[in-house]
C-alpha cells in the first residue's frame, strides 16, 4: 500500500464535499496516509471560518472535526521536521507552516498529495533538493495510484 502525505486541503475534502471530493475519498481508501499532527490545527482553523462565515453550523463543524481527529491519518510530531521546514521554507520563500508537510515527504520519501497550487509550482520549480519532486496535485496522485506509480 502506497504511503502518503495530505495536507488540509485534502483532509477537508473528507468532510465537506467541494470539488474533488471524491478523489481524496478514494485516496484515503487505497493509500496508508500520513500527516503532520498539526493537520488537525489547520483543519480546525479552517471549520472555525466557515462558521463565521456562515458556510457551515456550529454542530457540523465540530462533527467534522472528529471525523478527522478519527481519520486513521497517522500523526507525525513536528518537532522532527522542524529542520527540515526551516530549510525548505527559505529556499523556497514559502510559508514554514506549508513546509512541515513537504519536510514529512521528503522525510518518509514518498510524496505530498495537495490541492494548493501555489505550494506544486514553488516546490516544481525549485529543481533541488530531497524534497523537489515531493508534492504532487491530488489528481496527478491519483493517476499515479491508478497505475501503481506512487511511491
Amino acid at each position: 500500500m502506497s504511503v502518503l502525505v495530505i495536507d488540509p486541503t485534502i483532509a477537508l475534502k473528507w468532510v465537506i464535499t467541494e470539488a474533488g471530493t471524491e478523489a481524496a475519498l478514494s485516496l484515503r481508501r487505497q493509500a496508508k496516509l500520513i500527516a503532520p499532527e498539526l493537520l488537525l490545527a489547520d483543519c480546525a482553523a479552517v471549520l472555525c471560518k466557515k462558521v463565521a462565515t456562515g458556510e457551515l453550523m456550529k454542530d457540523e463543524a465540530l462533527l467534522a472535526g472528529r471525523l478527522l481527529q478519527g481519520s486513521g491519518v497517522e500523526f507525525v510530531p513536528t518537532r522532527v521536521l522542524l529542520e527540515t521546514a526551516m530549510l525548505i521554507a527559505l529556499d523556497l520563500d514559502q510559508s514554514a507552516h506549508d513546509c512541515f508537510y513537504v519536510a514529512l515527504a521528503a522525510a518518509r520519501s514518498c510524496h505530498l498529495v495537495t490541492v494548493n497550487a501555489q505550494l506544486v509550482c514553488k516546490v516544481a520549480e525549485a529543481a533541488h533538493g530531497a524534497w523537489s519532486d515531493r508534492v504532487i496535485p491530488l489528481q496527478e496522485a491519483m493517476r499515479q495510484h491508478w497505475t501503481g506509480a506512487v511511491d
